[in-house]
Parts: structure tokens; C-alpha cells; sequence
């Protein structure tokens, strides 16, 4: 019975129970509409409140009620005279205006709710006091926030770091792919958005170790808990039948919380970042997110700076059904399903110019790409979140199906090329701690996770027959891969907590298991078919086999906080080339030091050390010695045996947060180096660029300074976020078996100022600007000068009447290199109305107004010097009608 009511409610969530709908407006004797009054709905005879609610910028309230006889209405705000009326006709809206009210109250200070609040550990954001006319979804407003940025996947960070759980009234519905959350739920149902600094989600280990994660917590409006609510929009218009259509539909009861969306569109939203993973830095999610990456693919740019919907050709749907069930105060059980079917298409030009030492090289390729995606997941998740023990089991099952088809025009010819993939997976992560007599603390937890990726490229053309067909011209070369992956975890613990000190020893066990086959077919000019030479075949199996024996001590305190982690690791690995006949193993045991340290200078700032040392081994994909055409212009070709690697990392932080002044500042400098036996050797030969791994001192070191500035301006009504990051890289390439020694430098300098100084009336002004320099150390020559980039964004929003407003967003890009400066003006404009009586907005919206065509950026890398042009949407114009119930 309980499966049958969990699948209504998935499914059909479309009869709770119905509720009572009073609304109304505010105004003062001046016809001047007044946020933030109070209007409680009271009962007749014992005059308790009921319910409330608390008007919104343009003085409007809505109160839901289970009931709309006995009951009377009651306004109070601070400086006028209290009203009161009583319900006669829900129908009819109930307004009142307020008369100002002359009065002294002696050595009392009257303050209204404040923007931030804190309480211990949790900050609380007045969610109304930062939202902002055009803002429909809590996404809207987290944006605004002082001290939290969200990067463009969705990730949301507090004071630089990013969060690690996604809380809805205290529960963990999505796990980390919480932007379904942020773009679901209505702004208007959310009271406070909180902040859990130094966060333990794990019951048991409260007030006994240390965590200082952060959490964000979005805290519903009592009146939201008791209803099925949600959202709407669609939008339809020209050219191309260019329109998008999204619902939303919640509930969050005593029994069961629900978060459905559907969602499509063909107007450059990328539905993708929705189900991408934001939590990566916990884990056991890095254990569910550990699927195997493509081998091949088609040749690709970098995303530019550009919102996506200028550039991103798509048509995509997603069906995203995620049901929480709180089986008990300690216990609950989640599931997640996502669907997203899509087709995007690329249209790119790009001109590639190497500077080697010997030769300078340039390359051209013009590529019109049509690529199908079909991403299916599904996970369920069991908790339990006892005072005394904590057990949760978690299972995740991912395809994703990709079929592309790309039209390429280059230096060498111009040919087709098609890519399918199928990589399915599944991922078992069971974790169990208890606390024993003593403050033993036991701990353990078990994955298992596979993976299955074959995959197949075509390019119709026979390319390089004098490397893959004895130098005879042929028709299409088909390079196919298949890689599959066991791994199996186990991890366990014991700990004692021995006043303010935690002493742990851990013991994990890994095993991995991977095997990759490959060969290249080629279509002769006759219809027949061959494989190319069997120096072109791989059959490669890797095994791994991992033991990590880390002794840990912690300590906390009011003040200081340390965390020691002295891990030794010991791996065996196997290795085999049946092609080749060539079987290695060895082992190898190597020592992992890991030290933190935060001094709590304050109340308002601490400082923070850590130094960290790491070992690691040479890809198995760069070990397989056999070629692959990873895409038409890469061949991977290798004749190593496996090396090590040695990384030391040290950084030091301050961070700082004052609540009372809305101010968060944060600063970071980390150096770190990393020595490699081996180096990328990249031979460019009539097109092609063959990379192979070959023995080198390989040095690098980088030097990196990030600093972010948020602080809130009282009397401006704004906001300013600041954000600053400096790089110095240095490291070798070899190009035609020639080192190059080369530092890049790179400066970023970000800006934005939001306010709404009225409530008709707020604006966003923010800029990104960056400038990178690249200098070869070996012949002491700069490569191509300096390269700087100046975006700059501006969104206004104006309320012409009350239901009325217009927006208006200009993005500018300007860059500025030695080889060509290019200017681009992008905007956009927005007519919206609210119909009175309704919860429904209907307008227009026009994309791209000047109608750009191409966006053209240069960048430099290491001795290469890239121009990227990505051919824009075009002026596209539309109407929309969005709802909210």
C-alpha cells in the first residue's frame, strides 16, 4: 500500500487538499505601496493567529487557509495604526490603507527583521529581503546573496567553498545534483535560506569531530508545507519554432517530499547542468562518479564566455521525478530518476598556429557538428541517521548513448565523420558507523562500481594511407575501443575520541580491474574492408591492486583546529599487452602526508595551513602501446613502461565574515610542484599530430592567488562581490622532439553590483576581466604578446506599473591581442505583465537584438595560438506565459 501511494505521489500528485486563497495589497494614506507589513489571519472568538503572511515588494500578500469563516484579518506594520477586517467573500481581494500613527517608546529600539541573522554556526538569509521583482525561483535569489557565487554548472559556493549538501527543510533530497532544487522551487514559498558552517550531517558524530564543511539549507513557509504547489512557463516564437516549456510540481508533507520537472527547450539552455554532479569532494559521490571518460571524439572548443544561449544549438527534453520518504524521525529513503534526450548542434571555425622552435605550422578546420545524447539515470538511497550508529546504501545506474555526425572543411579535405558510444554503469556504495562503549567509533564502507564503453568513430575519408594502408589511397577509416572497468572498495576504521583529540586508524582495499581493446578498420576504394596493420591492434589489461594504511590524529578546540593524515600506501599492479606478448608487474609503496591547520583568530576570522604530499602513477590508457585515433587529427602512440609521479602542495587561507556589517572576505595562496619521469611528445606530420609519452625530467611548478570580496551596502541597497585570481605556471612541452620551457601568466579580475534602490526599480552591473601571457623560457620569446578580455554584463529591471515590468540585459565582450581586436554587444529584452487576480504572467522576449553572427576569441596555449569563432543564434523573438499554483 505505501508502494502505491509513493507512485500516486511521484506520478499524479494532483489531489491533496485543496486550500483557501486570500490575497490582497497594502497601501499607506499616500497610495504608496508597503513591503514587509504583516497580515495574520485570526480567529473570531479566541483572536489567535492562524496563519500569516508578509507583503512582497509592490505591497501585494497571499495567505492560504484551511478554513475562510470565523476568521478576520488583522494588518500591523510599524509606524501606522493597526487594521483589522473581517472575511465576508474570499473571492474578493481584501486591501487596506494604513493611517500613520504618531507615538514614542522610550529607550526602545525598533528594528525590523534583518537581512542576515545568525545563530551559532547558521547564517539566515531573509529570502524576501533579497529577491528581486523578475526573480521566480530560490536560484534567483541564492545569486544575490552576500558571500555565496554560483559558478555557470550550478555549483554554489559560500565565502569560496563550495557547499556540500543541499538541504530542503533539513532533508537531503537530490544528494549533490541540487540545481533541479535551485531551479524548481518558487521563490516565493522559501522564508530563509540558512548556511551551516562547520556542518556534520552524521548524527553521531555531532559535537565530537570536527567538520568544516558548509551546507545550505532552504527553509519553506509554513503555509507551503501543507499543498501540492509548483510552476509553469512556455514560450513559443520564431525563427526555427524556437520555444521552451517547463513545469514544476512539489510537495513537501509529513510523509512524502516531491520535486518533478519537466523541462524543453530549443533556445540554448543547457538542461545538462541540471544532473550534473556538484558534490564531487565527498566520497562516496566520488565513488558514483567514477565512470569512464571517451576516448574518442570529435575536435572541440571551449565553451566561451558567452551565456549559452547565444551559441548552444540544441533541442532538449528532461523528466526529472526525485520522491523523499522520511520512514521515521532517524530514517528515509530517496529516489532519483533523471532522462535527458538531446541534440545539439555546433557550428565553429578554428585556426591553430604552433610556434615550434624549428617551424611554425598552422592549421584550419571548419566543422558544422549534429551530436544525439540519450542520459538515463537512476538512483535510491537508504539512511539511517541514529544518535548512536549510521548506516546508508546507495545505488546508482547511468547509460548514456551518444550518436554524432560532423562536417569538417580543413587544410587537408573536406569529409564526414560519425561517433557512437554507449557507456552503461552501475555504482553499490554501503556505508555503516557506530559508536561503541567508550567513544569507539567504528566505520565502514563497501562500493563496487563497473563500467562498459565501447565505442566507434568514422571518418569518411581515407586518412593518412601513408601511415594506416601502405600509402594506397582508401575510403573511410573506422576506429573502434572498448574499455571495461571493475572496482571494488573496502574501507574500514576505528577511532577514540579522547577529550578534544580524535585518534583514528584506517585500512582501504582496493581492487581494479580494466581491459581495453581496440583496432582500426579501413574501407577500400573496391567496397573491401581490412584492418590496418596489428601495430594499430590493442588487447590491454590493467590490474590494480591498492592498500592505504592511514593512522590520523585530529584536535579541536574553541580556537584551534588539526587534522594529521599519515597515509602509506602500497600498491601492486599487473599489466599485460596480449598483442604484444609483454606482462609487467611491480610494487610499489609510497608515503602520503596531509596536514591542516585553522587558528579562529575571532569571532569574525581565521587562518588556515596545509600541506600535502601525493604519488601517483602513469594512465593505463597511456601505457597501451598500440595505436588509437582518438580523433582525426590525434593518433596515441606510447612505449613506456609504468612511472611514478610526486606532487607537494602547501597553501595558506584567511577568511573572514562579519554578519552585522554583511561583509565576507577570502583569500588563498597555494604553491605547489610536481615531478614527472615522463612527458606528452606531440610530431606533427601532414595533418596529423601523433602524441606520445616519452622519459623526461618533467618539472612543473605553479603559484596561485584567489581572493573574493562580498559585502552588502545599507544604504545603496546592493550588493559587491569581488573576485580575483592570479596564476604563474611553469612547465615543458616537446613538440617534434624538441623541450620547451614556458611560463604562462594569467590575471582575472571579476566585479558585479546588484541593488534595487527602489521597489520599482534594481539593477545588476558585473564585469570579467582577463589577461594571460605565455613566454617560451628557451628561446626567451613571447608567443603572441598579451591576451586580454574584458565582459562586461548589465541587467535593469523597471516596473512601469504595478503588473508591469520591463527588463533589458546587455552582455559586451572586448578583446584586445596582438593579432586583432574584436567587439561584440549582446542583449536582450523582456516585456512581462501580471495579470491581476492571478498568479500568471504573460509577455515577450527578444534575444540577440543587434543580431550578432559570429563570436570570434583568441587564447594562447604553451606555444600554440588558438582563434575560435562560434557562429551565433540568431535574433530570435518570443512569446511567453508562465503560472504559478
Amino acid at each position: 500500500m505505501r508502494l502505491e501511494k509513493l507512485l500516486i505521489c511521484i506520478f499524479f500528485p494532483f489531489t491533496l487538499k485543496a486550500q483557501f486563497i486570500i490575497k490582497g495589497n497594502v497601501k499607506n494614506i499616500a497610495a504608496e505601496n508597503l513591503q514587509h507589513v504583516t497580515v495574520s489571519l485570526n480567529d473570531n472568538i479566541s483572536k489567535a493567529v492562524i496563519t500569516y503572511a508578509v507583503t512582497d515588494a509592490v505591497g501585494n500578500y497571499e495567505i492560504e487557509a484551511s478554513r475562510d469563516t470565523g476568521v478576520f484579518l488583522r494588518v500591523s506594520y510599524v509606524g501606522y495604526k493597526t487594521e483589522e477586517k473581517k472575511i465576508k467573500n474570499i473571492s474578493n481581494p481584501y486591501n487596506f490603507k494604513l493611517a500613520d500613527a504618531n507615538f514614542s517608546l522610550p529607550e526602545v529600539m525598533i528594528k525590523s527583521r534583518p537581512l542576515i541573522r545568525q545563530n551559532g554556526d547558521t547564517l539566515n538569509y531573509n529570502a524576501s529581503q533579497f529577491s528581486k521583482i523578475q526573480d521566480r525561483t530560490i536560484g534567483d535569489v541564492i545569486k544575490s546573496l552576500p558571500g555565496i557565487s554560483v559558478n555557470p554548472q550550478g555549483q554554489i559556493s559560500y565565502n569560496g567553498k563550495p557547499i556540500n549538501k543541499f538541504y530542503i527543510d533539513g532533508d537531503d533530497i537530490l544528494g549533490d545534483k541540487y540545481a533541479i532544487a535551485s531551479n524548481s522551487i518558487p521563490n516565493n514559498v522559501v522564508d530563509v535560506i540558512q548556511v551551516l558552517e562547520n556542518h556534520q550531517p552524521i548524527k553521531m558524530l555531532e559535537n565530537k569531530v570536527f567538520d568544516d564543511n558548509t551546507a545550505l539549507n532552504i527553509k519553506l513557509k509554513n503555509s507551503s508545507k501543507l499543498r501540492l504547489f509548483g510552476s509553469g512557463s512556455a514560450s513559443a516564437g520564431v525563427p526555427f519554432y524556437s520555444g521552451d516549456i517547463r513545469i514544476n510540481t512539489l510537495a513537501f508533507l509529513k510523509k512524502i517530499k516531491v520535486i518533478n520537472t519537466y523541462s524543453f527547450n530549443n533556445i540554448g539552455i543547457d538542461l545538462s547542468s541540471e544532473i550534473l554532479s556538484q558534490n564531487t569532494n565527498v566520497p562516496w559521490q566520488q565513488q558514483l562518479s567514477n565512470k569512464l571518460q571517451p576516448v574518442l571524439s570529435f575536435t572541440g572548443l571551449p565553451r566561451p564566455i558567452i551565456p549559452d544561449k547565444y551559441f548552444f544549438n540544441n533541442q532538449s527534453h528532461l523528466i526529472s521525478l526525485n520522491s523523499f520518504l522520511p520512514i521515521s524521525k532517524v530514517k528515509s529513503m530517496k529516489f532519483n530518476i533523471n532522462w535527458l534526450p538531446s541534440l545539439n548542434t555546433n557550428i565553429t571555425k578554428v585556426s591553430n598556429t604552433y610556434y615550434l622552435q624549428n617551424d611554425t605550422i598552422k592549421q584550419f578546420e571548419n566543422q558544422t557538428n549534429r551530436i544525439r545524447n540519450n542520459n538515463f539515470s537512476f538512483s535510491t538511497t537508504y539512511l539511517i541517521n541514529a544518535n548512536k550508529y549510521y548506516f546508508q546504501n546507495q545505488f546508482q545506474f547511468e547509460t548514456l548513448l551518444t550518436k554524432g555526425v560532423s562536417n569538417i572543411d580543413n587544410e587537408i579535405k573536406s569529409f564526414q565523420q560519425s561517433l557512437n558510444g554507449k557507456n552503461k554503469g552501475f555504482t553499490n556504495a554501503l556505508t555503516l558507523k557506530k559508536i561503541f562503549a567508550r567513544n569507539y567509533i567504528f566505520e565502514t564502507s563497501i562500493s563496487t562500481n563497473y563500467n562498459n564503453f565501447p565505442e566507434k568513430l568514422n571518418a569518411a575519408f581515407g586518412a593518412y594511407p601513408w601511415l594506416l594502408n601502405s600509402n594506397i589511397d582508401y575510403l573511410q577509416t573506422a576506429q573502434t575501443t572498448k574499455t571495461n572497468r571493475l572496482t571494488n572498495n573496502l574501507d574500514i576504521s576505528i577511532s577514540k575520541i579522547i577529550n578534544k583529540f580524535l585518534i583514528k586508524i584506517n585500512e582501504a582495499f582496493l581492487i581494479e580491474t580494466e581491459n581495453t581493446k581496440s583496432d582500426i578498420s579501413l574501407n577500400q576504394l573496391n567496397g573491401s574492408n581490412k584492418n590496418a596493420d596489428s601495430v594499430f591492434v590493442n588487447n590491454f589489461n590493467w590490474q590494480l591492486q591498492k592498500n592505504i594504511l592511514t593512522p590520523s590524529l585530529g584536535y579541536s578546540s574553541n580556537k584551534v583546529q588539526i587534522s594529521i593524515l599519515l597515509p602509506i600506501v602500497l600498491r601492486k599492479i599487473n599489466y599485460a599487452d596480449f598483442i604484444r606478448s609483454k606482462d609487467t608487474s611491480l610494487t610499489r609503496l609510497s608515503f602520503h602526508p596531509n596536514a591542516k591547520i585553522t587558528f579562529d583568530l575571532n569571532k569574525y576570522a581565521k587562518i588556515s595551513l596545509s600541506y600535502k604530499r601525493e604519488t601517483d602513477y602513469t594512465n593505463s590508457l597511456d601505457l597501451i602501446q598500440g595505436g588509437i585515433l582518438r580523433n582525426y587529427r590525434n593518433l596515441s602512440t606510447n612505449n613506456l613502461n609504468i612511472e611514478f609521479s610526486n606532487s607537494n602542495s602547501f597553501s595558506a587561507a584567511y577568511s573572514y565574515r562579519n554578519v552585522l556589517k554583511i561583509k565576507f572576505f577570502n583569500a588563498a595562496l597555494i604553491y605547489s610542484t610536481n615531478y614527472n619521469p615522463t612527458i606528452a611528445n606531440q610530431n606533427f606530420n601532414l595533418g596529423l599530430i601523433e602524441t606520445n609519452q616519452r622519459y623526461f625530467d618533467n618539472n612543473t611548478s605553479r603559484i596561485l592567488l584567489l581572493t573574493t570580496v562580498s559585502k552588502y551596502f545599507f544604504k545603496l541597497k546592493g550588493t559587491i562581490k569581488t573576485g580575483y585570481s592570479g596564476t604563474m605556471l611553469t612547465y615543458n612541452q616537446i613538440q617534434n622532439n624538441i623541450v620547451n620551457s614556458l611560463r604562462g601568466v594569467s590575471h582575472n579580475l571579476n566585479a558585479s553590483f546588484s541593488a534595487k534602490p527602489f521597489w520599482n526599480f534594481n539593477y545588476e552591473l558585473s564585469f570579467n576581466y582577463t589577461t594571460s601571457a605565455s613566454k617560451n623560457l628557451s628561446t626567451n620569446s613571447n608567443i603572441g604578446g598579451n591576451f586580454n578580455l574584458l565582459n562586461t554584463q548589465l541587467e535593469t529591471v523597471l516596473n512601469i506599473r504595478e503588473n508591469l515590468f520591463i527588463q533589458l540585459l546587455a552582455n559586451h565582450s572586448f578583446q584586445k591581442s596582438n593579432n586583432n581586436n574584436n567587439s561584440y554587444l549582446l542583449a536582450d529584452l523582456k516585456l512581462s505583465y501580471t495579470i491581476p487576480k492571478t498568479k500568471t504572467d504573460i509577455g515577450f522576449k527578444v534575444i540577440n537584438i543587434f543580431n550578432e553572427k559570429v563570436y570570434k576569441i583568441s587564447n594562447v596555449d604553451g606555444v600554440v595560438i588558438s582563434t575560435n569563432e562560434y557562429w551565433l543564434r540568431p535574433s530570435t523573438l518570443l512569446l511567453f506565459a508562465s503560472f504559478r499554483f
